[in-house]
């Protein structure tokens, strides 16, 4: 049976990984990890702060309401039509952008969604001219 002192000393020699040559700590080294709670932290992405948001959605706000300005002006309807869809993609990417946070995500995760999009546009584009919506 081991003693006390025995259990001590295999402690003792046994191999700390927080001590020693290879591990570093202290302001000069970001382990990216939270000792207390063990989660990851995202240090390399900077995220926009509650003021930009609000920022952001006043745009949005300011974007929708020329929109339906332009729906009721009268004007041409295929330059109203082209205006609209491109006013209808730049508030789309700016939502993925920030509020789904596809800026600040991984660059692999990025190019899956923007993948995945393309794709789907191609396939409504490919299934409207199928019907023959275009002339």
């Amino acid at each position: 049976m081991a003693s006390s002192s025995d259990i001590a000393h295999d402690h003792d020699t046994a191999p700390d990984h927080k001590s020693g040559p290879d591990h570093k700590s202290g302001p000069d080294h970001d382990t990216g990890h939270d000792h207390d709670t063990g989660h990851d932290h995202d240090t390399g992405h900077d995220h926009p702060s509650d003021g930009r948001y609000v920022r952001i959605a006043l745009l949005l706000a300011v974007l929708t309401a020329i929109e339906v300005w332009l729906s009721y002006a009268g004007l041409n309807s295929k330059v109203t039509t082209t205006t609209l869809l491109l006013f209808a993609a730049v508030k789309f990417a700016i939502v993925a952008m920030y509020f789904m946070h596809l800026k600040f995500d991984n660059k692999v995760l990025r190019r899956l969604f923007v993948t995945g999009l393309a794709l789907a546009i191609f396939c409504y584009v490919a299934y409207l001219s199928t019907m023959q919506v275009f002339p």
